[in-house]
């Protein structure tokens, strides 16, 4: 279920039935939540995942001088040039 909400599939009613709430019921707790008491304006974020969460930190992290073999240090000097 987590994962369809994921994907933004549709869940609210199947986990508010899972719930014990039946459909008028979440209807109306709905209307209720966005129409009057405007919840929807003021949390509006959606669920985060790895798939939608992004990040300046890309790849590994750069290792020290001191870690790196021949073949770590040719490359980084290749990297530098470019």
């Amino acid at each position: 279920m987590l994962e369809s909400a994921q994907y933004s599939l549709p869940t609210k009613l199947a986990v508010l039935s899972l719930s014990g709430i039946n459909e008028l019921d979440a209807l109306s707790l709905n209307h209720l939540e966005d129409n009057i008491l405007k919840l929807d304006e003021r949390f509006d974020s959606p669920l985060n995942s790895s798939y939608t969460q992004s990040s300046n930190d890309v790849g590994r992290p750069v290792s020290d001088d001191s870690d790196l073999t021949d073949d770590g240090e040719a490359s980084r000097d290749k990297r530098d040039r470019s």
